[in-house]
């Protein structure tokens, strides 16, 4: 933190020592602006002070209000978010993935399609770099504004999102693809490793599988690819999307598929996505609904895998529940698309 803080000129830099709280993977100061909490997971936001349980004083030449290091295992790399209110900016620090992905490089890219087609959905690029060892980092405008919460909330604010959205697949145009012309086969093969858990009712199983074996064109744009409540933020002028790392070249209803997965009211927000994502297209493609029900299959597909590593685990209860509410969703997507 110390040496980007030095190394880009944009960011606020300190040369003496300050008090930090320490807890689990928060360092926040002791007088913490409000609006900051919000980068701080929401189980973490209470019990703090010198001698609370598990908090921990030191002190650092850092200039950051908050900084939250990433909730999974990433070895001997940093990945974090830090938060400089007061200078109305925040920074990233994200490696590589393995596969060679590039999180910060994506966000990037991000900015310079969404400003243009879609302006104040993301927060303004203000710089970006690498530290040593190739470790890209990325710095952006401070956002006033509240993530949201509740899947009410989520239902409220998405005609916002999805119009936002919609926006930026226009500018930035849509294309049509085959579904072969991506992993076709390894995906028939997942499919199938799915309704052997058995989660899937039959019919609605065979459903899918057809839509598979149709290979028919799908509709690609720029997408967010991580839509969940906590990235999502209402500020005063709207509707704003934080967190791009995970944008790309998607399907236009993956982002629509986890609003559809987390809306309260998941019927209304069915209705939304359809209307907003319309199409007239020829027989050779899909609709809006098979497009929809085929985003939330990409996501089913990881449950063989994930369900074996969760066993045992605290969070394999809330995972099979999150699962469940998937599939009950994809069987309304059938619904309306028959």
């Amino acid at each position: 933190m110390v040496r980007v803080e030095r190394a880009d000129r944009q960011l606020p830099a300190s040369f003496r020592s300050a008090t930090y709280w320490v807890r689990d993977r928060v360092v926040r100061r002791p007088q913490l602006p409000v609006t900051a909490e919000r980068l701080i997971p929401a189980p973490q936001r209470s019990g703090w002070g010198p001698d609370a349980d598990g908090v921990q004083e030191l002190t650092a030449r850092l200039r950051a209000d908050v900084l939250v290091m990433a909730k999974f295992d990433i070895q001997a790399a940093v990945k974090l978010r830090a938060a400089y209110t007061h200078d109305g900016l925040t920074l990233a620090i994200q490696p590589p993935a393995a596969t060679g992905l590039n999180g910060i490089q994506r966000a990037v890219q991000a900015h310079s399609i969404v400003e243009r087609h879609a302006p104040g959905l993301m927060p303004a690029l203000v710089s970006h770099g690498e530290l040593s060892r190739g470790l890209p980092y990325l710095v952006e405008r401070w956002l006033d504004g509240r993530s949201l919460t509740s899947a009410a909330q989520l239902d409220e604010a998405a005609p916002g999102i999805l119009a936002g959205l919609s926006a930026v697949h226009a500018g930035h145009g849509v294309r049509r693809i085959p579904l072969s012309a991506h992993h076709q086969s390894s995906r028939v093969a997942r499919w199938a490793e799915v309704l052997q858990t058995g989660i899937i009712p039959s019919e609605l199983g065979s459903w899918v599988s057809h839509l598979l074996e149709w290979n028919h064109g799908l509709r690609w744009s720029w997408s967010h690819g991580d839509m969940v409540a906590s990235n999502v933020l209402r500020t005063p002028t709207g509707i704003a999307l934080v967190d791009w790392e995970h944008s790309g070249e998607w399907p236009i209803m993956r982002d629509a598929a986890k609003l559809h997965l987390y809306a309260g009211d998941p019927e209304r927000t069915l209705g939304l996505v359809l209307s907003t994502f319309h199409d007239s297209a020829s027989k050779s493609s899909y609709t809006p609904a098979e497009e929809l029900a085929l985003s939330h299959m990409e996501m089913l597909l990881r449950y063989p895998v994930r369900s074996r590593k969760l066993a045992g685990h605290a969070r394999s209860a809330i995972y099979e529940r999150q699962v469940a509410r998937q599939v009950e969703r994809l069987a309304q997507v059938r619904d309306a698309a028959v």
